[in-house]
């Protein structure tokens, strides 16, 4: 027999069943862009998605059910008796009876249900009176057991109600239901605008964020098809699409250093005794404090700025290192020109190792660099100093050989 042929509008019928995948990535992408420190975030392997988050030491399943039935203009609604529910509480229960040997790795999970229904779920008061302590253990499991069930959503409930006390009152104790979010594009959207400061009413961050938001969907919509959904997404992850589109010229806005962190630096840090040794700076000077607060600024702002770079994949370490390596050349070259006469000199006098040594520091303080700036170049040699790599007297690596810094 000839297979029927399918019309147009079965079809899209079809069609529409695939909607709850897409729903389901946009709520993915939505835990992406929330990423913070430390967090780990999977698609389809302990869970539809599932997250640990560094903040609070929890690893979190979420079960995300979608629908496109709409019933006047609503979405249908979930209720006590909805499939969705019982499947979802039917999978967690099945999940932490797999991890009953480990009941402390168990206590670290929480458990989410995301569904775009409506709310007519009455189960989520007296859920809510157990997890405040208004209900007892007993109140809460006798309404479970109580809601009236098909033979499908029973033999879910079954699940539940086969594993151990201490197991079930984990699950009600930490399982959150969220019913019909807003749209899920709009609310990725939000997450943009808040994470990165963007301002609604401006057109250029209009375009970052809408241009962000393309290509963390498209990237993750790749990276997951390619790994076969085995990946792991960090704020790495994040940083490494989103500073190219908001920080096309590498220009971060680099954390200027607060006035406490100024003052804990004394004038025992390293860079700051060896610029008091040549007489850079001077305490009897009147603008003694005001001087040593613009280099010591200098040279937090350049830990600042290396920092933020590394942190947001603009430079990686190797880069890093062969800038600081490129200034210590730059120093080396200064700093031999600069004593040459000093070598043949059997004992020097003081005078003439703090000329030089003068000169050693404004001809390399004031190198032009094209590739950070000014203020950068600066501080890292204010940072060389302190370790100290670099010095600026000629007798430096045995005058501050053995003195620790508080720089």
């Amino acid at each position: 027999l000839m297979e029927k042929k399918r019309t147009i509008a079965e079809i899209h019928s079809a069609a529409k069943t695939h909607m709850g995948y897409f729903y389901q990535l946009l709520c993915f992408v939505k835990e992406f862009v929330r990423l913070e420190s430390g967090a780990e975030l999977h698609y389809e392997q302990k869970d539809d998605i599932d997250l640990f988050s560094a903040t609070s030491g929890k690893q979190i399943l979420i079960q995300v059910k979608h629908t496109v039935q709409k019933n006047n203009d609503k979405y249908i609604s979930i209720k006590d008796n909805s499939q969705e529910l019982w499947h979802t509480l039917g999978t967690w229960a099945e999940f932490l009876k797999e991890q009953d040997d480990n009941y402390k790795v168990i206590n670290n999970y929480e458990f989410l249900l995301i569904t775009n229904k409506e709310n007519e779920l009455a189960l989520l008061q007296p859920l809510t009176n157990f997890q405040n302590g208004k209900i007892s253990f007993d109140d809460i499991l006798n309404y479970i057991n109580n809601v009236q069930l098909g033979e499908k959503n029973n033999r879910e409930r079954e699940k539940f109600n086969k594993i151990s006390v201490d197991l079930q009152q984990q699950l009600l104790n930490n399982m959150t239901i969220i019913t019909n979010p807003d749209d899920m594009v709009r609310q990725i959207e939000t997450c943009i605008y808040d994470k990165y400061s963007l301002k609604y009413s401006d057109v250029c961050d209009q375009n970052k964020a809408k241009r962000l938001k393309d290509t963390i969907m498209s990237t993750i919509f790749e990276d997951l098809y390619k790994t076969n959904c085995d990946r792991t997404f960090t704020i790495d992850d994040v940083t490494e699409i989103a500073n190219p589109i908001l920080y096309p010229d590498k220009k971060l806005p680099i954390r200027k250093p607060t006035y406490n962190e100024i003052l804990r630096v004394d004038n025992n840090s390293i860079f700051i005794k060896q610029l008091l040794d040549i007489g850079v700076l001077d305490m009897d000077d009147e603008d003694f404090e005001e001087y040593k607060i613009c280099i010591i600024t200098d040279k937090l702002y350049s830990d600042n700025y290396f920092d933020a770079m590394l942190k947001n994949h603009l430079l990686d370490e190797d880069t890093i290192k062969k800038y600081f390596s490129s200034k210590k050349q730059e120093w080396d070259v200064s700093f031999k020109r600069c004593n040459f006469d000093l070598k043949s000199s059997v004992s020097p006098n003081e005078a003439e190792v703090t000329k030089c040594a003068l000169n050693v520091y404004h001809d390399v303080i004031n190198i032009a660099d094209t590739t950070h700036g000014q203020d950068v170049s600066k501080g890292t040699f204010y940072a060389l100093s302190d370790i100290p790599k670099i010095g600026w007297r000629y007798d430096w690596k045995t005058k501050y050989k053995n003195v620790s810094s508080n720089g």
